[in-house]
């Protein structure tokens, strides 16, 4: 089954819309033959990729790993991708392996990474630490801290995310709080996406700055172009430019009269990443250079549905 004229990649748990999102990322490269790993049979990607397989859960790790391994020996596969956070941690520990075995690239960061940066406490102390400017905790205990907003300490997508506008509303969570990030509930602010890659060799692709101008369901559905300020290209260089932290980026700031807090850092593709742009991340992970759509100084995106 291996191509030597084509390249091979393969995006795991992507027969959603961030597998979509990949889609049309790989479709933009010539000679460029894509693969889907997804755990169920009717999903909306294998309509679009070129070879699909269902794959065991995430969760049944030594057969998940024993058909992720052998469909990559034997398709040649270059590089994986994932579409979202379930194995992030999963192709973490296997990057190594599939490197010296395979040659076949992981375009994740390396475990200790991953461990960190799924984690929003410890993400968070991530940021801080390279001077990103963020959102204070707050003690659910604190009546002076209402309202708050909880996030689950390792969830994305905006899911289970809770709104608690009195002390009275923390009873139900009382005996969770070490499960959620605790921050201020803010209203009438900006929100923004930043969006890289940083390839094998720790260098960052171009940056995608990005307005959500309507978001619903954790799904930006209109998006449009936003300048990047100079110092927060500055930051991301220098917190991201590593060999041990090579993927795909997301990350989410808002903006307040106030000041600019960060407030998600996402080692995946974003929930609602642009699938086409200033920057193409798998051309920056296959070190092509052929790649250089134009795009007009300002854009809009609007999301809606297709039938295929």
């Amino acid at each position: 089954m291996k191509d030597q004229h084509n390249i091979h990649v393969l995006v795991t748990c992507g027969g959603g819309l961030q597998g979509l999102t990949l889609y049309k990322w790989l479709s933009q490269i010539e000679s460029l033959v894509s693969h889907l790993f997804d755990i169920h049979e009717e999903n909306i990607g294998r309509y679009f990729y070129d070879h699909f397989f269902q794959s065991s859960p995430v969760r049944s790790e030594q057969q998940y790993e024993r058909e992720l391994y052998d469909y990559c020996r034997g398709h040649g596969i270059g590089l994986i991708v994932p579409a979202t956070q379930y194995d992030l941690l999963f192709l973490s520990r296997r990057k190594k392996i599939f490197e010296e075995q395979l040659q076949c690239h992981i375009a994740v960061p390396e475990e200790p990474w991953v461990q960190t940066l799924i984690n929003k406490k410890a993400a968070k102390s991530f940021l801080i630490s390279n001077g990103f400017p963020v959102e204070e905790e707050r003690d659910p205990s604190n009546a002076g801290h209402y309202p708050i907003m909880g996030k689950p300490m390792r969830g994305w997508g905006g899911k289970g995310a809770v709104v608690l506008k009195d002390p009275a509303d923390f009873l139900a969570y009382r005996n969770k709080v070490d499960d959620y990030l605790w921050t201020a509930y803010v209203e009438g602010f900006k929100e923004y996406s930043i969006d890289f890659a940083v390839n094998h060799q720790g260098k960052i692709s171009s940056l995608m700055s990005r307005e959500r101008k309507l978001v619903a369901g954790g799904f930006t559905w209109i998006s449009q172009s936003a300048r990047l300020p100079n110092n927060y290209k500055a930051l991301i260089e220098k917190a991201f430019s590593k060999a041990s932290l090579s993927g795909i980026y997301n990350l989410q700031y808002i903006s307040l009269s106030s000041g600019d807090m960060f407030t998600d850092l996402n080692p995946r593709i974003g929930t609602s990443a642009l699938g086409w742009g200033t920057y193409n991340p798998i051309c920056h992970f296959l070190d092509l250079h052929s790649y250089n759509e134009v795009m007009p100084d300002e854009w809009k995106v609007i999301r809606y549905l297709e039938e295929k």
